[in-house]
C-alpha cells in the first residue's frame, strides 16, 4: 500500500475531516454518517461541529457468514469513506457511491477490493463507497415479538444506504462533489441493492443515475411471508421472547446462532438457500409491492447501466462444495431451479436438452453451470433492460468476458479490473491460483465508460466501439472483453431455451415469488 505524503483537512456541514493526501487524491476514512441502535431505524447525527480523524477506516458491521470476517467489527459501523481529486475543480464534480456485495451477510467498505484512489485519480470523480448493516442486524423481520411498531423495521440495511445518500446530499459539496449528479453503483448485493433503491419511494431524488454489477431485486427480494418465517425461526432457535431479549444479547451469540441455522437450513439438503435468508423484502413500505411499476416510475429521471458477467457462477465454487465436483453439479442447480425459479424437474431437463443440442460437445455439468448463469443472473438482467426501455428509460446493458484461468468470467470479477485493485487486493499466490492478471487496458476502458455515464449518462468514449442505448428496436449489448464488441440481443438466439420452455419467467412479477 502507498505511503501517504501528509495529511489534509477538510470542513464540511457534518463536521471537519483530517484524512491522508496521496499523489493527486485526497482520502477520508471512516466518517460515520448515522447512528443506530439495534434493530431500529438509523439516525442522522448531531450535536456541535467537531474534528474528526479521518485516516483510518471503520470497522465491519457484524457478519454472518463463516470464514467472511472484514477484520474489525462493530454495530457502530455506520461509515462511508471519500476519494477525491488533490486539485481544486473549476466546476462540482460527478458523484459515484460504492455500495459493497457479500449476499446481505457480509462485505464491508474497508475491503481493499473497493479502494477508490485510481478511480478517484483517473476519473476526476468523487468516490464515496458506504457500510450497512448486515445480516440479522440489517434484515431481520422482527415484527412477530415486537409488533408493527415503526422503530422495528424491515429492509434496515436499504434504511442505512439512504441514510447515506442523504449525509452525501447534504455534504459532498465540501468535498467538491456534484450534490446534483449522483450515481449510485454497486455489485452483487450491492447491485440487488441499487435496484431496490430504484424502486425506493424514500430514496427518490436522492441520485440520478444507477450502475447495477450483477444482481436486479426482482430476481432475489424476500416475499413479506418469507421473511416472516425466516426470522419467526431464527428468532426461536435463539430462544427469544421479547425484543429486550434480542435488544441485549451479545452481538457474537446473534452471529453465532445465524451461522449455526444456515449451515443446517440454508443448503441443497436444507429448506432454504443462504443468499435468501437476509436480503431486501418487498414490504409495500421500503420497497412497493408492485416493485416492477416503481422501478417504471424513474424510467424518465434516473439513467441506468447494467449487466453481469459471461460465467457468474463459477465464483460460487468457492462458497458452494456441490459446484466443485462435477457429478454434483446437476443435482444442486436442480435444486435451485425447483425451488427459487419454480421450474419442474421436467422442464429444467427439457431446458438441458435444448442446451445440449445447441452445445453438443459441452459436458452435462459445463451446461447446468450455464443454465445457472443464465436464470440466475442474466436473464435477469434482460427482463430489466426491456422493463426500463419499454417505460421509456435511458438504459445501457453489457456483458463481461474477460476470464481468469480457473473462475472463467465468474461473479465479481470485474471489481478488481474497474477499481485497479487487482494487485493489491490479492496475493501473488492468489493471483497465480485463479489466473487472475492486472490488465492495464481493461481498467482504462473500464474507468472511463463508468465516469462518463456517471458525468454524462453515456458510457460511450474514444478507446470503444459505439455503445448505443438499449431500446425495443434495437437491444444491444456491449460485450467487454479482449476487445468491446456491440452486440445485437435476439431473444431467439439467447434465449432459445427459456423462452420456448418456461415462458411464465417472462411474464411473472418475481416479486411476488416465495422464496
Amino acid at each position: 500500500m502507498k505511503k501517504s505524503k501528509g495529511s489534509v483537512r477538510l470542513h464540511a456541514p457534518a463536521g471537519i475531516y483530517e484524512g491522508c493526501l496521496y499523489k493527486h487524491v485526497q482520502e477520508y476514512l471512516g466518517i460515520k454518517y448515522a447512528e443506530a441502535e439495534r434493530f431500529k431505524k438509523p439516525e442522522r447525527l448531531g450535536g456541535a461541529m467537531k474534528v474528526y480523524n479521518a485516516a483510518e477506516y471503520g470497522p465491519a458491521c457484524p457478519q454472518s457468514v463463516e470464514g467472511l470476517k472484514k477484520g474489525r467489527e462493530s454495530e457502530d459501523c455506520l461509515h462511508l469513506n471519500i476519494w477525491r481529486p488533490d486539485e481544486e475543480p473549476g466546476h462540482r464534480r460527478p458523484v459515484m457511491v460504492f455500495i459493497h456485495g457479500g449476499g446481505f451477510n457480509s462485505g464491508s467498505n474497508r475491503e481493499a477490493l473497493y479502494d477508490g484512489k485510481s478511480l478517484a485519480a483517473r476519473g476526476e470523480v468523487v468516490m464515496v463507497s458506504i457500510n450497512y448493516r448486515l445480516g440479522i442486524f440489517g434484515f431481520l423481520d422482527a415484527e412477530s415479538i415486537c409488533g408493527p411498531e415503526k422503530a422495528y423495521m424491515k429492509n434496515l440495511g436499504l434504511l442505512d444506504q439512504i441514510e447515506a445518500l442523504r449525509w452525501v446530499q447534504e455534504n459532498i459539496e465540501s468535498f467538491g462533489g456534484d450534490a446534483g449528479n449522483v450515481t449510485i453503483f454497486g455489485e452483487s448485493a450491492g447491485s440487488i441493492s441499487v435496484t431496490a433503491l430504484l424502486a425506493a419511494p424514500a430514496a427518490r431524488g436522492l441520485f440520478q443515475k444507477v450502475i447495477a454489477q450483477s444482481g436486479v431485486i426482482t430476481g432475489l427480494g424476500r416475499s413479506v411471508e418469507d421473511a416472516a418465517n425466516i426470522s419467526d425461526q431464527l428468532i426461536y432457535k435463539l430462544g427469544l421472547h421479547s425484543m429486550n431479549d434480542i435488544c441485549t444479547i451479545p452481538a457474537e451469540s446473534l452471529v453465532k446462532t445465524t451461522v449455526s441455522f444456515v449451515n443446517k437450513n440454508f443448503t441443497s439438503n436444507g429448506p432454504y438457500n443462504g443468499s435468501r435468508m437476509f436480503a431486501p423484502t418487498t414490504d409495500g413500505e421500503i420497497i412497493p409491492f408492485d416493485i416492477e411499476r416503481a422501478i417504471q416510475e424513474n424510467a424518465g429521471k434516473v439513467q441506468l447501466l447494467h449487466g453481469s458477467n459471461a460465467n457468474e457462477m463459477h465464483f460460487f465454487k468457492l462458497l458452494i462444495p456441490e459446484l466443485r465436483q462435477k457429478h454434483s453439479v446437476a443435482t444442486y442447480v436442480l435444486f435451485y431451479l425447483r425451488k427459487y425459479e419454480h421450474m419442474s424437474e421436467e422442464t429444467t431437463m427439457a431446458v438441458y436438452q435444448d442446451y445440449k443440442e445447441r452445445y453438443p460437445k459441452w459436458s452435462r455439468s459445463k451446461i447446468f453451470m450455464q443454465m445457472f448463469t443464465d436464470r440466475a443472473f442474466r436473464l435477469y438482467h434482460t427482463e430489466l433492460s426491456e422493463l426500463y426501455s419499454k417505460a421509456g428509460g435511458k438504459v445501457y446493458q453489457y456483458r463481461f468476458s474477460v476470464e481468469a484461468r480457473w473462475l472463467k468470467a465468474c461473479h465479481g470479477l470485474e471489481l478488481g479490473y474497474l477499481f485497479n485493485t487487482v494487485k493489491t487486493a490479492f496475493s501473488f499466490r492468489n493471483r497465480t491460483l485463479l489466473g487472475i492478471n492486472e490488465n492495464p487496458g481493461l481498467t482504462r476502458r473500464m474507468q472511463d465508460a463508468w465516469v462518463r455515464f456517471a458525468s454524462e449518462g453515456n458510457p460511450g468514449h474514444a478507446g470503444i466501439p459505439e455503445w448505443k442505448q438499449y431500446t425495443k428496436e434495437r437491444p444491444e449489448t456491449m460485450i467487454i472483453g479482449k476487445k468491446w464488441v456491440p452486440r445485437r440481443h435476439d431473444h431467439a438466439e439467447d434465449d432459445f431455451a427459456w423462452k420456448a420452455r418456461v415462458p411464465e419467467t417472462y411474464t411473472q412479477r418475481s416479486a411476488y415469488r416465495s422464496y
